[in-house]
């Protein structure tokens, strides 16, 4: 289908009291030559779609009249094309494409059409070109429709205009074009061209010249255009450009531009005297800016008056009857709601369609008051049904093939007219079209992939359009529902948990995931699985439950237990109670029998509350005889448990992990029979505080990190008085530089009585002890230090000379360096292994080379799944002097020791030794016979 071009003499005749443009008509086919970018294209080709040309430069050489040069999609053409062959009134030239096709020259006009007639340039195509990108001279009826026509780019410098109408040309056809260039000029129409038409083409000229310029041009018709000139001068009827038209346009200068030039030509419509004769102005619509020197002050310049309204205009030339004064409203180049051009035209003027193609409509909301219909826009653009999509609902939005799915639009629609909807669904089958906003489908396969997507059309009668673009359903093979649930949490929010169900998986949609975390509170009810945080309020073992259902109503669930617990923050060491001065407490020894509170929290960088259990450094000195210390919550009665043994006169340390009564006191209660002093130095403590950098505890196993007593690379030989040494313990099995070792040192065969400190790498000492010891005693004791940026920690000797061990146990590790790690959960000292009485264990002593299994998770004190204890373990009444090691049963002895001793000596030290998957630990002792004891401080779980 070709549009016809108006003959000028018709041109001529229908300018003055209505204009009638003509229709579209058919003419005969002729070949079709096709022009390609495919690799396949060939310039001394036949033309075909199968062997198409490559230029269409080539293409316009070889074409006779009724041929059409088909262009393929997306075509480049960097070099101009100029058409001099010629068709004939019923048999045209035609250029056209199938989608879109460019011509970008980098220099001389892209398109130049020269002494010829009958071609018809039809199609989305587009002609830029910094300069003139469209030159017509000498030609005659040329149409050029459906195209766009300016510069590929902003550029302030180009002095040609984008379309040059020269020479004995006559009956060019622009229509529904979009002309913009940052150029002198749009459009000129040159003296001697003759009954051009301009009709519902899209103008903008946002720099200095004039959207339209017809100098000695008879004939010229602007119909239905919109023209956008943000500076004076938008149209201009020069010399004797008679016999001219302009009616139902919009020219707009309400934006005022930043490049305008002046100029002594002020108006936005211009029509020279010698232009006058025969010329019309009826049904335009006028804005002109108020502001700037060079915009625009009067709508109107006729024959050298400026009229400034066009009633005006009308009383003193009899032009612009109908024409109006106001802002157009527009989106762009379209009339929005309310607009004054709309339903105000002279329909007898207008072209059939508008530039978008689209049918002229009557707006419901808009009184009627043009001419004819009655409902016709003025400008290029025809107001349509303001419809937007509000939603499009797909159910199931997932399934298993074959999968019937119903989607279901929703759509505001102003003016209340029947929409029609086209649904494609993505997977290749024919879309489907009705007046219904819901449609059904069936997928037959495991398709659409990821990706996909459904898209609806709403179509108003004018052809009007919306799209709604949504995600195609996820179509799978037929398959259970298997709910999946991951439950984490960070050490720095340690009663913040996240239960993830992000992993389940179904055929079908999942349309409800309900989660109980266990702790009584209200279940938390979601459409849809996924990741969810709870915060609880206090410790203990919870299972967590997630129960999901899917479109169909099957249901199914899974749990996941876990143990909501403290992270741990060291803190120290420093010195909070030494009796004999008086530090944290009086000036006294504690006596026999005699219970010492101490308040831990609020000082010393513990927090007054939040804090579960403080970790000590617990040193006994000076005692009057035998016996023990027992650490245990403040105001709690002593439990049948040790921390402390010793004999008279004997200073002996031991770490302990105390939990913290509500009044923020822990108890410290000697043994009748002895009187002792009691010195305590703060390691750290644990918290379920969550605005506190907490750290979480991870077993590496017993890796032994030094011994001076034989050849390693740290130091060889004991330590002497007063001596440190730098050992590396950031290794693989520590996670990072960050990190907290847990340690146990022992010191062995001491030629005086001192102490060890471990502290950490690349940091002054603190003036505290980790473990004392007396004169050829091997004596150990459970540390906690920070490890240094390098990777280190230092270990002091104060007096004589020792040789030391350091078995790395294992981290606590930083909420920034990890995610993982193990809470912990602190309880009251309790008994849970005592071989004198048959606690845990048959009674009888543990002999030379024998191990003890021992139950400790999964029973009335830990938890199944517990991970680690931690146990204050003691030998009584052994026979010769040795060792004990504590290891995960199952495993492999790790050949290390953790508490050692002399014959007939009651010796304790705290330990933490990792759980095996069945619950249970081992004890293992290396020579002679001895009675052991265990009592738990607390237990690690996931």
């Amino acid at each position: 289908m070709h549009i016809r071009p108006l003959a000028v003499s018709t041109v001529l005749a229908l300018t003055g009291a209505g204009l009638t443009l003509a229709n579209p008509v058919a003419f005969a086919a002729g070949s079709t030559l096709y022009v390609s970018m495919a690799n396949d294209c060939s310039d001394t080709g036949p033309a075909t779609a199968a062997e198409p040309l490559c230029s269409i430069q080539v293409a316009a050489d070889r074409a006779e009249p009724g041929d059409t040069v088909q262009i393929g999609p997306d075509y480049l053409s960097r070099t101009p094309v100029v058409l001099t062959h010629s068709g004939t009134p019923d048999a045209p030239i035609t250029f056209t494409t199938t989608s879109f096709a460019d011509i970008e020259a980098s220099s001389g006009p892209s398109l130049t059409i020269s002494g010829a007639h009958d071609i018809v340039v039809d199609g989305k195509i587009g002609l830029y070109n910094t300069g003139t990108a469209l030159s017509i001279t000498d030609s005659n009826r040329i149409t050029i429709q459906r195209g766009s026509i300016g510069s590929p780019s902003a550029t302030f410098t180009a002095t040609q205009p984008a379309v040059a109408l020269s020479g004995s040309t006559g009956q060019v056809t622009l229509t529904r074009e979009t002309i913009a260039q940052a150029s002198r000029d749009q459009v000129s129409i040159g003296a001697g061209v003759s009954g051009t038409v301009l009709s519902d083409d899209a103008i903008s000229d946002p720099f200095a010249g004039s959207a339209v310029t017809a100098t000695d041009a008879p004939g010229t018709v602007l119909v239905n255009d919109t023209v956008l000139d943000s500076c004076a001068d938008a149209i201009h009827l020069a010399g004797t450009s008679t016999g001219s038209t302009m009616k139902n346009n919009i020219v707009n200068t309400a934006t005022a531009g930043s490049y305008c030039a002046p100029t002594t030509d002020t108006a936005q419509i211009s029509v020279d005297a010698a232009a006058t004769d025969g010329t019309a102005l009826d049904y335009n619509l006028v804005h002109s800016a108020t502001t700037g020197t060079a915009y625009a002050t009067a709508p109107y310049q006729w024959a050298g008056t400026a009229y400034s309204d066009p009633a005006s205009l009308n009383t003193a030339t009899t032009q612009g009857a109908h024409d109006l004064e106001a802002d157009p409203l527009l989106n762009g180049y379209a009339p929005t709601e309310g607009s004054p051009a709309i339903d105000s035209a002279d329909a007898a003027a207008a072209p059939a369609l508008d530039l978008r193609g689209l049918a002229r409509v009557d707006d419901p909301l808009v009184t009627n008051t043009g001419t004819g219909t009655g409902y016709t826009d003025r400008g290029a653009y025809e107001a349509q049904n303001p419809l937007t999509f509000t939603s499009v609902d797909l159910t199931p939005a997932k399934g298993p093939y074959p999968l019937n799915v119903t989607a279901t639009a929703a759509v505001k629609n102003p003016w209340n007219v029947a929409i029609t909807y086209t649904f494609d669904f993505g997977d290749g089958s024919t879309p489907v079209t009705s007046d219904s906003p819901t449609a059904t489908h069936t997928y037959t396969a495991a398709t659409p992939k990821g990706g996909d997507t459904i898209i609806v059309t709403a179509t108003s009668p004018g052809g009007a359009s919306r799209k709604y673009v949504l995600a195609a359903p996820t179509v799978t093979a037929p398959a259970p529902l298997v709910p999946h649930l991951t439950v984490t949490h960070s050490p720095a929010t340690p009663y913040t948990y996240t239960a993830d169900t992000s992993g389940s998986t179904d055929a079908w949609q999942i349309t409800d995931t309900r989660t109980d975390f266990g702790d009584g509170t209200p279940v938390t009810d979601t459409a849809t699985p996924g990741p969810l945080t709870h915060a609880y309020t206090t410790p203990g073992r919870r299972t967590v439950t997630v129960t999901e259902t899917d479109y169909t109503g099957a249901t199914a669930t899974t749990t996941q237990q876990i143990t909501v617990g403290s992270s741990y923050v060291p803190d120290g060491p420093v010195r909070i109670l030494d009796t004999r001065n008086g530090t944290g407490a009086t000036k006294a020894i504690v006596p026999a029998g005699g219970t010492l509170n101490l308040k831990v929290t609020g000082a010393h960088g513990v927090p007054a509350t939040g804090v579960t259990a403080v970790v000590l450094n617990l040193t006994a000195t000076t005692p009057t005889a035998a016996g023990y210390t027992t650490a245990h919550p403040g105001g709690t009665a002593t439990p049948t448990a040790s921390n402390l043994n010793y004999t008279r006169g004997q200073t002996v340390a031991n770490q302990v992990t105390v939990p913290v009564a509500a009044d923020g006191t822990i108890a410290l209660t000697a043994s009748p029979g002895a009187a002792v002093h009691l010195i305590a130095d703060l390691q750290g403590y644990y918290t379920t505080n969550t605005n506190t950098a907490g750290s979480a505890y991870t077993a590496t196993g017993q890796y032994r990190v030094l011994d001076t007593r034989i050849s390693n690379r740290f130091h060889n030989g004991p330590i002497a008085a007063g001596q440190t040494i730098n050992v590396p313990v950031a290794t693989t099995n520590v996670p990072s530089a960050t990190s907290y070792a847990v340690l146990r040192v022992t010191a062995t065969a001491p030629t005086t009585g001192g102490y060890l400190t471990a502290y950490t790498g690349g940091t002054a000492r603190p003036a505290v002890s980790s473990l004392n010891f007396a004169a050829g005693q091997t004596v150990s004791n459970l540390v906690t230090v920070p490890v240094g940026a390098d990777g280190t920690v230092n270990l002091y000797n104060s007096t004589g000379k020792t040789q030391a061990v350091i078995d790395l146990i294992g981290t606590f590790t930083t909420a920034t360096d990890s995610l993982t790690g193990n809470p912990f959960i602190p309880t009251n000292p309790t008994r849970i292994l005592d071989t004198r009485n048959g606690t845990g264990t048959p009674k009888g002593t543990l002999g030379s080379g024998k191990h003890l299994t021992l139950k400790v998770a999964g029973t009335t004190n830990v938890p199944a799944g517990a991970t680690a204890v931690l146990v204050n373990l003691t030998t009584t009444g052994s026979s010769a002097g040795g060792y004990l090691t504590a290891y995960a049963a199952g495993g492999p002895n790790p050949g290390t020791s953790t508490l050692n001793f002399t014959t007939g000596q009651t010796t304790s030290t705290l330990t933490l030794i990792p759980v095996s998957s069945n619950g249970t630990i081992s004890i293992y002792n290396y020579t002679g016979t001895t009675n052991v004891i265990a009592d738990l401080e607390g237990y690690y779980t996931p």
